[in-house]
């Protein structure tokens, strides 16, 4: 079978700007069959002014339980990416608020067309995130099996302070996690004033050296 990348470029950037009623460009996209089925773009850019940058995104499943219509053994890698953290926090207000105007693939309550087991790897690699005039550097390993997400390395790098951390996000649903993180030096200036701006409010500051949530 004959896959055009153009033709999925194309469709790729057409149906990701109507679902997010926003425009997204991408500059290629690749398909693969063999051995496993996957997915590679570059410079994917949503908005504009851009609210996030993905230079390079790979993704890779079974072909087997794909074909079954179940996304198992997944792998997601993300690298050299940039996303405006308050841009972005808007957007998803807006989208879970309805008011895009786009309906949603699932938006009449049916059955959803793949079903979503796991996803073995997720990888964001030098990922760098703005926000209230601050700006992090991002690397994460993990992996999602159902509601839950286990890390096991996060590392958040700032001008001024490295943090790092891993544990689990338990539950989604219960907002439950449990996470050991340490700073070198510790910046509750700089977090907070980040924090602050997707917040609308600088909060308290917290203890620190390794902390358990």
């Amino acid at each position: 079978m004959l896959l055009d990348p153009e033709r999925i470029r194309a469709t790729i950037a057409a149906e990701a700007s109507e679902a997010l009623d926003m425009p997204v460009t991408l500059a290629s996209a690749s398909v693969s069959i063999w051995p496993r089925a996957g997915l590679a773009l570059t410079d994917l850019v949503v908005g504009q002014p851009p609210v996030v940058t993905l230079h390079s995104v790979d993704v890779t499943t079974g072909l087997g339980a794909l074909l079954s219509r179940r996304i198992e053994d997944a792998e997601v890698t993300v690298s050299g990416s940039h996303v405006d953290l308050l841009a972005l926090l808007h957007v998803v207000e807006r989208l879970n608020t309805g008011s895009s105007g786009a309906g949603g693939a699932n938006s009449t309550g049916s059955a959803p067309a793949v079903t979503l087991v796991n996803v073995k790897a997720i990888s964001f690699r030098d990922v760098e995130i703005s926000a209230s005039g601050k700006t992090a550097t991002v690397s994460i390993e993990s992996s999602l099996s159902g509601d839950r997400l286990d890390v096991g390395s996060l590392v958040v790098t700032t001008p001024v302070t490295t943090l790092k951390a891993s544990g689990a996000i338990e539950s989604f649903a219960a907002r439950r996690a449990k996470l050991s993180m340490t700073a070198d030096p510790l910046d509750l200036d700089g977090m907070m004033a980040m924090l602050a701006g997707t917040t609308g409010s600088a909060g308290s500051t917290g203890p620190t050296g390794p902390v358990d949530l």
